[in-house]
């Protein structure tokens, strides 16, 4: 916790959380970055949290409500990039950061958890890290094995 509040779960949007920032008084939106959500600006939020995709790795900025919610997202190409944005639409921001404390490795088992360790029964690949998964109740597959064999099928 960081002063009685909670601190963001271990994935968001199937990312793992690295650094976030509780905003309070002493941050100010500047509004130099407008971040629009269906064409409408989101505005100042409470919470912040860079984030790293667990299927493709990139980068993001979340902005999310008080219980962690993303509400938007920009991108960046570094961490210290995506800082110095966030310090210019939120002045003060720079002192707020705090490292997540979790692993790429603990970010995974949490996602699998929250998806009830659904997986492809034969690449093993997560529902985040594909476009769809069919399953029943003893198996599941995914569309890239689905066209991987049917193009072994087709060739013999």
């Amino acid at each position: 916790m960081v002063s009685g509040i909670h601190k963001p779960p271990p994935v968001l949007c199937s990312a793992h959380v690295l650094e976030y920032a509780i905003l309070d008084d002493s941050v100010k939106y500047t509004g130099k970055h407008t971040l629009y959500v269906d064409g409408k600006p989101v505005g100042p939020v409470p919470r912040l949290a860079i984030c790293r995709n667990l299927s493709d790795g990139l980068l993001h900025l979340f902005h999310c409500d008080e219980a962690w919610g993303v509400i938007g997202a920009s991108a960046g190409d570094t961490i210290e990039d995506t800082k110095i944005v966030a310090e210019a639409t939120y002045k003060g921001i720079a002192q707020k950061w705090q490292p997540s404390g979790v692993t790429v490795e603990q970010a995974q088992k949490f996602q699998s958890d929250l998806m009830g360790g659904l997986m492809c029964s034969f690449c093993g690949k997560r529902p985040e890290q594909i476009q769809s998964l069919v399953r029943n109740a003893h198996v599941a597959i995914c569309n890239e094995c689905i066209v991987s064999f049917h193009r072994d099928i087709d060739h013999d």
